[in-house]
Protein backbone atom coordinates (compact mmCIF):
# COMPACT_ATOMS: atom_id res chain seq x y z
CA UNK A 1 0.00 0.00 0.00
CA UNK A 2 1.34 3.18 -0.73
CA UNK A 3 0.10 6.64 0.43
CA UNK A 4 1.12 10.28 -0.47
CA UNK A 5 -0.05 11.66 2.77
CA UNK A 6 -2.30 11.14 6.43
CA UNK A 7 -4.79 7.91 6.71
CA UNK A 8 -7.12 10.93 6.30
CA UNK A 9 -6.20 11.08 2.71
CA UNK A 10 -5.10 15.03 3.04
CA UNK A 11 -1.25 15.72 2.38
CA UNK A 12 -1.93 18.65 5.10
CA UNK A 13 -2.28 16.02 7.43
CA UNK A 14 -6.20 17.61 8.54
CA UNK A 15 -9.04 15.59 8.66
CA UNK A 16 -11.62 16.91 6.06
CA UNK A 17 -13.15 14.82 3.92
CA UNK A 18 -12.90 14.10 0.81
CA UNK A 19 -9.37 14.37 -0.08
CA UNK A 20 -7.84 16.59 -2.42
CA UNK A 21 -7.89 14.18 -5.35
CA UNK A 22 -11.69 13.30 -4.57
CA UNK A 23 -10.93 9.51 -3.38
CA UNK A 24 -13.81 8.31 -1.48
CA UNK A 25 -13.32 4.51 -1.57
CA UNK A 26 -10.29 2.19 -0.78
CA UNK A 27 -9.80 -1.15 -1.75
CA UNK A 28 -7.16 -3.47 -0.75
CA UNK A 29 -5.26 -5.82 -3.20
CA UNK A 30 -2.38 -7.66 -3.41
CA UNK A 31 0.30 -9.00 -1.28
CA UNK A 32 0.52 -8.48 2.26
CA UNK A 33 3.65 -7.03 3.22
CA UNK A 34 5.78 -5.59 6.12
CA UNK A 35 7.78 -2.99 5.48
CA UNK A 36 10.13 -2.05 8.56
CA UNK A 37 8.75 0.83 10.30
CA UNK A 38 11.73 3.12 9.82
CA UNK A 39 11.20 2.27 5.92
CA UNK A 40 7.93 4.55 6.54
CA UNK A 41 8.07 8.35 5.34
CA UNK A 42 5.01 10.05 7.53
CA UNK A 43 4.11 13.18 7.61
CA UNK A 44 3.36 15.07 10.96
CA UNK A 45 -0.74 13.21 10.84
CA UNK A 46 1.09 9.93 10.37
CA UNK A 47 3.39 10.43 13.40
CA UNK A 48 0.79 11.42 15.58
CA UNK A 49 -1.23 8.01 14.90
CA UNK A 50 1.95 6.31 15.19
CA UNK A 51 1.12 4.13 18.61
CA UNK A 52 -2.06 2.91 17.06
CA UNK A 53 -0.21 2.02 13.79
CA UNK A 54 3.03 0.19 15.88
CA UNK A 55 0.06 -1.72 17.51
CA UNK A 56 -1.30 -3.07 14.02
CA UNK A 57 2.16 -3.96 13.47
CA UNK A 58 1.91 -6.61 16.35
CA UNK A 59 -0.76 -9.46 15.20
CA UNK A 60 -1.38 -11.07 11.87
CA UNK A 61 -2.49 -9.65 8.88
CA UNK A 62 -6.01 -9.25 9.69
CA UNK A 63 -5.26 -7.19 12.76
CA UNK A 64 -3.07 -5.04 10.57
CA UNK A 65 -5.38 -4.81 7.80
CA UNK A 66 -8.19 -4.03 10.01
CA UNK A 67 -6.66 -1.29 12.00
CA UNK A 68 -5.07 0.57 8.31
CA UNK A 69 -9.10 -0.12 7.55
CA UNK A 70 -9.83 2.13 10.71
CA UNK A 71 -7.57 4.87 10.44
CA UNK A 72 -9.01 5.42 6.72
CA UNK A 73 -12.20 5.47 8.09
CA UNK A 74 -11.65 7.40 10.99
CA UNK A 75 -10.35 9.65 8.31
CA UNK A 76 -13.50 9.59 5.58
CA UNK A 77 -12.72 6.87 3.51
CA UNK A 78 -14.79 4.08 2.66
CA UNK A 79 -13.66 0.71 2.27
CA UNK A 80 -15.03 -1.51 -0.02
CA UNK A 81 -14.52 -5.19 -1.16
CA UNK A 82 -13.60 -6.63 -4.39
CA UNK A 83 -17.34 -7.95 -4.61
CA UNK A 84 -17.93 -4.46 -5.18
CA UNK A 85 -15.28 -2.79 -7.22
CA UNK A 86 -15.64 -5.84 -9.67
CA UNK A 87 -17.92 -8.50 -8.93
CA UNK A 88 -17.86 -10.10 -12.55
CA UNK A 89 -14.51 -11.56 -11.40
CA UNK A 90 -15.79 -13.64 -8.55
CA UNK A 91 -16.39 -17.25 -8.91
CA UNK A 92 -19.87 -18.45 -8.38
CA UNK A 93 -20.91 -20.93 -5.67
CA UNK A 94 -21.08 -24.23 -6.81
CA UNK A 95 -18.77 -26.62 -8.74
CA UNK A 96 -16.95 -24.45 -11.46
CA UNK A 97 -15.80 -27.37 -13.73
CA UNK A 98 -17.68 -30.10 -15.16
CA UNK A 99 -17.07 -33.27 -12.71
CA UNK A 100 -18.77 -33.57 -9.68
CA UNK A 101 -17.21 -34.10 -6.64
CA UNK A 102 -17.42 -37.64 -5.76
CA UNK A 103 -18.85 -38.96 -1.74
CA UNK A 104 -14.69 -39.62 -0.90
CA UNK A 105 -14.15 -35.77 -2.05
CA UNK A 106 -16.85 -33.86 -0.84
CA UNK A 107 -15.73 -35.72 2.90
CA UNK A 108 -12.26 -34.26 2.26
CA UNK A 109 -13.87 -30.79 1.10
CA UNK A 110 -15.93 -30.54 4.73
CA UNK A 111 -12.70 -31.84 6.49
CA UNK A 112 -10.91 -28.57 5.32
CA UNK A 113 -13.53 -26.46 6.10
CA UNK A 114 -13.16 -27.54 9.57
CA UNK A 115 -9.37 -27.16 9.32
CA UNK A 116 -9.96 -23.60 8.16
CA UNK A 117 -12.79 -23.19 10.37
CA UNK A 118 -10.13 -24.09 13.83
CA UNK A 119 -6.93 -22.29 12.21
CA UNK A 120 -8.81 -18.75 10.72
CA UNK A 121 -8.67 -17.15 14.13
CA UNK A 122 -4.49 -17.50 14.32
CA UNK A 123 -4.18 -15.92 10.63
CA UNK A 124 -2.85 -19.58 9.40
CA UNK A 125 -6.12 -21.02 7.87
CA UNK A 126 -6.99 -19.24 4.96
CA UNK A 127 -6.62 -22.53 2.90
CA UNK A 128 -5.98 -25.97 2.66
CA UNK A 129 -5.38 -29.07 0.55
CA UNK A 130 -6.65 -32.20 2.07
CA UNK A 131 -7.01 -35.73 0.30
CA UNK A 132 -8.13 -39.01 1.61
CA UNK A 133 -8.58 -37.27 4.99
CA UNK A 134 -4.88 -36.13 4.71
CA UNK A 135 -3.86 -32.81 5.05
CA UNK A 136 -1.41 -32.29 2.15
CA UNK A 137 -1.11 -28.58 2.61
CA UNK A 138 -2.27 -25.62 5.16
CA UNK A 139 -1.55 -22.05 4.56
CA UNK A 140 1.71 -21.13 7.12
CA UNK A 141 3.88 -18.73 7.69
CA UNK A 142 6.49 -20.99 6.32
CA UNK A 143 4.88 -24.24 4.26
CA UNK A 144 6.55 -27.03 5.51
CA UNK A 145 7.00 -30.10 3.26
CA UNK A 146 4.16 -32.65 4.44
CA UNK A 147 2.77 -35.43 2.58
CA UNK A 148 1.87 -38.56 3.24
CA UNK A 149 5.00 -41.31 4.27
CA UNK A 150 3.82 -43.75 1.19
CA UNK A 151 3.82 -40.39 -0.91
CA UNK A 152 5.87 -40.95 -4.17
CA UNK A 153 6.56 -37.50 -4.23
CA UNK A 154 8.71 -38.08 -0.54
CA UNK A 155 10.27 -41.24 -2.31
CA UNK A 156 8.21 -43.38 0.75
CA UNK A 157 10.23 -41.87 3.11
CA UNK A 158 7.65 -39.58 4.70
CA UNK A 159 8.03 -35.83 5.91
CA UNK A 160 5.43 -34.75 8.40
Amino acid sequence: MRTTGSPSGRRDGSSASPAPEQCRDVLFIGTMLRPPLTQIRLDWQSVRLMPRVVRFFRGGDDRLLSGLASLMEDGGLRIIGIKEAAPEIIVQSGVPGCRQPSARDRADIAYALKLIAVLGPFDVGQAAVVADHHVLRSKRRKAPTICSPASPTCGGRGAW
